[in-house]
Order: C-alpha cells, then sequence, then structure tokens
C-alpha cells in the first residue's frame, strides 16, 4: 500500500515539475540558503515549538535534497531510490500512530523552510494535513521601504499580541487595522483566552470560507473586511450559521477588499448630453444628508450643505431632501439612515469620514439604497465615495505665497493627518519653491494642542495659510491665505469648495441611468470620485488687495492644470499622490502621531489616517 502511495504521489510530483518546466518556473523546492546570500539579517529569534500551516512550507534551508522534491514537496526519485523506501515507511508510521516527531524549520518572509524533516513534510502534504508540528527558527530581515517588507514587520507586531501564523495580508496598515478593532474587547497585551478566541473564530471562518466561491484575496483580507461590515464583537460571537448567512450578504464587499487594485478613482464627470428637463419620466428623488455637526457649527458642514442648497435650486421640485445633524457616533448614524430610508430616501449622502463605518454597514443591509459617503481611497464594496483634489488649490496658494513674502517664511496651518493632507501640504511647498526657492513653510496642526500659537505668534512669519473657510456665524479670521502684521490680518485668496458639482452631477447620473452604465464592479472594482480644478469641484477665490497681473498669472496656472497641460505631480499615479506620507524639503515641521493628537481628532485618524499618523496605535 505504501509503494503505491509514493508512486502516486510521485505522479503528482513529476506533472508539477513537467509544467513548472515549460512554463519556466524554477521545477524544485526553494533553498533559504540561496536567497539569504542576497539578503542582510538583522536578528535570529528562536520561536519554539509550535504547529506551522503547511501551505506556509515551501522549500529547505540547504540545497542538499533539493532535486527530491516539486515545488509543492511532491517526490520525484525513483520508485527503487533509498529515498523512496524511507518515504514508504514514514507514510506507513503516519497510517498507523502519526507523526510525531517535530522537524526543523527556519522562518524566513512569512514561509518557512525545513532543515530536518523533509521527507515528513513530503508525506504530510501528499495526505492533505493543514499544519505540521515544528521547531522554529525566525530569521528577521533588514528593514526597509518596500510593502513586502513593510507587511512583513507589521505581521511581526501583530504575531506578538495574537501568536497566529495564519493571517496575512497583500496591502500595508492592515494589520494594525485588524488589531484596532479588538481594542476595547481584548486586553492589552492579548491574554491566552484572547488568543484562542481569536484563533477559535479564525477557525470557524476558514471552515465557512470553503464553502463559498473562490476568494481573491487572503484569510486575512476576508476577516478583516467581515470585521469592518458586522463588528469584532459578532465575528467572536456569531455561530457558524449567523456567520455563513452574514458573509453571504456581504460577499461581493469582501470579494473587493481581497483584491489588491480594489478601488477605481474616476477623476472626471461622466459627460451626458441629456438635459435636466428631459431625464426625469415621472421620477422623484428622495435625498438625506447625514452630518457630523451644523452648519452653524462647522466650516466641513456648511460647505456641503451649500452644496445642498445649489442641488435642491438645479433640480426644484424633481427631488426632495431631508437633512439630518449632530449625528455623533456610530449607533446615531445607523439609526439616522435607517430612519432615512424608513422615510423613502433613495439616495443618501454622509458627509465626513467619520461616518463611513455606519454608511457601510448599511449599505450592506440595504443594497438597494445609493448610500455615497465623502472620504478618499478606503475600500468601500459597493458604496460609493467622493472627495476633491484639494491639492490643486493648495498649489495656486503656495505659488501666491511664494510671490507675496517678504521674509520668505511662510506658514500652514494644517488639521487632520488623513489620506490626502499630506499632498496638500506638499503641492502647496511645489507652489511656493516654484515662485520662490528660498523660501520656508513652517508646519503646525490645529488638532495637536497650542502647535498654532507657533507661527500665529512669530513676526517672522506675514503669509500663512490657514483653514479653508469660516461659516457665518463664526468669528474667526484665520481663514484662507492671509497675510499677519501685527494684530492686523488681510485676507488675499481663499480655496472654494464645490460640494454642488459633486451633488449635481451624480444626482444627474442617477436619473439618466449613467450611474448603472459606470458601474465598475463588473472589473471587480469600488467606486470612488476624486474630481478638481477640471470638473469644477475646487476652485479659488480672491479679494480686492490682489494685483491684477499676479491674478492673470495665478489664473493661467489655474486653466492649464485644468485643461491638463500641467501636472502638479509629474509621474505620479493618483494612489501616490493620496497615500503621500512624507513632507518636502523645505517644509519645516512633521507629521504627528495620534498619541499628539486631541481627543476630538483621534476618530478620522483612526478611519483615514496616514501610515505616520497611525504609528501610535
Amino acid at each position: 500500500m505504501a509503494l503505491e502511495e509514493y508512486e502516486k504521489a510521485r505522479k503528482l510530483g513529476l506533472k508539477e515539475y513537467r509544467g513548472d518546466s515549460v512554463k519556466g518556473r524554477y521545477p524544485y523546492v526553494q533553498v533559504l540558503d540561496e536567497i539569504l546570500s542576497f539578503t542582510d539579517i538583522v536578528a535570529e529569534q528562536d520561536i519554539g515549538l509550535l504547529y506551522i500551516p503547511i501551505d506556509l512550507i515551501i522549500g529547505t534551508k540547504t540545497k542538499g535534497r533539493t532535486n527530491a522534491f516539486s515545488r509543492n514537496f511532491y517526490p520525484l526519485l525513483d520508485e527503487k531510490s533509498e529515498f523512496a523506501i524511507k518515504w514508504e515507511a514514514l507514510y506507513q508510521s503516519h497510517l498507523q500512530e502519526g507523526i510525531r516527531e517535530p522537524v526543523i524549520a527556519y522562518e524566513f518572509m512569512h514561509q518557512f523552510y525545513i532543515q530536518e524533516g523533509n521527507k515528513r513534510v513530503s508525506v504530510l502534504k501528499y495526505e492533505g494535513a493543514d499544519s505540521v508540528l515544528a521547531n522554529v527558527v525566525r530569521l528577521i530581515p533588514q528593514k526597509d521601504y518596500t510593502e513586502e517588507n513593510q507587511i512583513y514587520y507589521e505581521f511581526l507586531d501583530f504575531y506578538r499580541l495574537s501568536k497566529n501564523y495564519n493571517i496575512y495580508f497583500q496591502k500595508s496598515q492592515r494589520f494594525s487595522e485588524l488589531a484596532n478593532c479588538f481594542l476595547n474587547i481584548f486586553e492589552v497585551p492579548w491574554s491566552e483566552k484572547n488568543q484562542k478566541d481569536f484563533q477559535s473564530s479564525y477557525y470557524n471562518t476558514v471552515m465557512i470560507m470553503k464553502k463559498m466561491k473562490k476568494y481573491p484575496g487572503t484569510i486575512g483580507d476576508a476577516i478583516l473586511s467581515y470585521i469592518k461590515i458586522f463588528g469584532a464583537k459578532a465575528w467572536l460571537e456569531e455561530d457558524k450559521m449567523q456567520m455563513q448567512k452574514n458573509m453571504l450578504k456581504a460577499w461581493d464587499y469582501m470579494v473587493l477588499f481581497g483584491k489588491k487594485n480594489d478601488t477605481k478613482l474616476l477623476e472626471t464627470p461622466e459627460k451626458s448630453e441629456a438635459k435636466i428637463g428631459g431625464l426625469f419620466q415621472k421620477k422623484h428623488l428622495k435625498i438625506a444628508f447625514i452630518n457630523v455637526k451644523s452648519a452653524k457649527t462647522s466650516i466641513w458642514t456648511y460647505s456641503h450643505m451649500e452644496g445642498k442648497k445649489q442641488l435642491e435650486k438645479k433640480f426644484g421640485d424633481k427631488i426632495s431632501v431631508i437633512t439630518y445633524d449632530n449625528i455623533r457616533n456610530e449607533e446615531q448614524a445607523i439609526h439616522a439612515i435607517k430612519n432615512a430610508i424608513e422615510r423613502g430616501c433613495q439616495v443618501i449622502f454622509t458627509t465626513t469620514p467619520v461616518l463611513l463605518n455606519a454608511s457601510l454597514k448599511m449599505s450592506v443591509e440595504y443594497p438597494k439604497i445609493k448610500i455615497l459617503n465623502c472620504s478618499l481611497n478606503i475600500w468601500c464594496g459597493h458604496m460609493r465615495t467622493y472627495y476633491g483634489k484639494f491639492y490643486e488649490t493648495r498649489f495656486l496658494l503656495g505659488l501666491l505665497a511664494g510671490i507675496l513674502t517678504d521674509t520668505d517664511q511662510i506658514g500652514y496651518i494644517a488639521d487632520y493627518p488623513i489620506y490626502g493632507m499630506i499632498s496638500n501640504i506638499n503641492a502647496f511647498a511645489l507652489g511656493v519653491r516654484m515662485t520662490n526657492p528660498r523660501a520656508k513653510i513652517h508646519l503646525v496642526w490645529s488638532t495637536v494642542k497650542n502647535d498654532t500659537k507657533r507661527i500665529l505668534n512669530d513676526e517672522n512669519i506675514t503669509y500663512i495659510l490657514g483653514q479653508d473657510l469660516t461659516t457665518p456665524d463664526q468669528q474667526c479670521s484665520e481663514f484662507g491665505l492671509f497675510s499677519k502684521k501685527g494684530d492686523e490680518i488681510q485676507h488675499i485668496a481663499i480655496p472654494i469648495w464645490n460640494w454642488n458639482v459633486f451633488y449635481e452631477k451624480i444626482i444627474k447620473s442617477i436619473f439618466d441611468k449613467s450611474w448603472d452604465r459606470n458601474n465598475f464592479l463588473k472589473e471587480g472594482k469600488a467606486i470612488s470620485y476624486w474630481w478638481g480644478l477640471s470638473a469644477g469641484a475646487v476652485s479659488i477665490a480672491y479679494t480686492s488687495c490682489l494685483d491684477e497681473e499676479t491674478k492673470r498669472f495665478i489664473e493661467f496656472v489655474k486653466q492649464s492644470i485644468a485643461d491638463g497641460k500641467f501636472q502638479i505631480y509629474e509621474d505620479m499615479c493618483a494612489t501616490d499622490i493620496i497615500e503621500m506620507d512624507s513632507l518636502y524639503e523645505n517644509i519645516i515641521g512633521e507629521i504627528p502621531s495620534i498619541d499628539y493628537l486631541e481627543e476630538s481628532a483621534k476618530k478620522i485618524v483612526e478611519l483615514q489616517g496616514t501610515k505616520t499618523a497611525k504609528k501610535g496605535l
């Protein structure tokens, strides 16, 4: 019997060997010593005795027995060889009493290489075992800036918490996202009971995933996407039946999360020849806006509500609008969205990233309702997001500041260290450098206590870019680009958010059905509207104190950007611009970690913070 099984295993090995050879792929198991000859190892850790996932075993430590195995450890040598006889004896022993003696393995970059026990691994792989007992030594490579290396270092942090080798990701930051999901549930560090609870739910997920369609990502991607929708507490406490029901409901979202390129950024609105009057044909849309604050207390909400007014003016009695203000947390947001749906709303705009999680959960619960969240470059499955290319207006204001400064020292007041913010700051710095290479930008953060005083009280800094706008009810004079001489403030220019462009064009796309024609879900992509000067979604306005010649120059550059003739970030893709996480050389300041932020700012940074900002998590 053992000989027959060896022959079957060898057939599998020879088939794999021939297939790999035809494809030009290396047909044997990998050799760690050869890989390490090109790698700097900074630490060696004795992990001890544990069960390791057999699918993660990809090679041998040394070259000695490499040619005896195909890429997946199936045997290749002749049935009469000494190797075959030993393999058959191990197989027989495995059937009678199991393979008990642990192998010796080296772990490098989340994969295992066997130093002693290659035939044991071969037998267990052939038999379809999930894991093998091993004494493990971990080899840690030098830290670098490749994403693969960053993911591995994030895994090391997560492993210290969970003692779980099975979880891995295709993208950086996801390990910290997953760990953060358990902050208010597990102890810090995780107790042994926490680790066992996590492992139990992990195995439940694996069992259910085997019944589902093929998943494009890792099991880690599947678990994190599930938790993002249903919560960590539910994932830990649900039985398999409930988890499977939820998974079936959210499967399309989970699949999108598992794909590496899961977001389609639509950078220009789709052109439509249809006129407003011919779109409706007895249709009527009921729309809800859900805000964290009100137009009286928040510049951000004020600008969105101005967009809402323009939307109502544009579509008249073809739409009706409900507004929910001061929705402070996820529970209130879920209640508001459900209430809006009960009142007949078919389209719901949640106007801040703080409402992202609630919006996502409700879009799974109510897939026929069009829910859109105002946030940037976040995976949202079928739920669409929208945001402005604010870095374009910052560049123009940087040009202005560089021309006007009389001290070569310019201030910049930023708010949240989130996606898109760093590209805003750097675009301003590029604009300054273009018109004044000597000038320096002094960066402070309004969400770090007392930080803004550093530039407001500095007499050498006479031009400052502050918050974008002010509301009629707020008594704030430090907005837009302004000059400061003593107590006197003079406004030069302000960035404009034309949220009405988003709202009008999105609603029009629903009426003319281009919303459905523009469905990139068929390509496996989520959709994010990211519009700038070319769409009219952002702009700048000048005060009368700016001379006409300077204004004409800024308008010329503005039009060149809108026409696509001038690129602010040359040779950079959209994702790199959005995820920018370091400051240019002419900036004095730094990106704060979440530990230094005021409590009110931490929630949005947890959701959309840059890697640097999230270091404190």
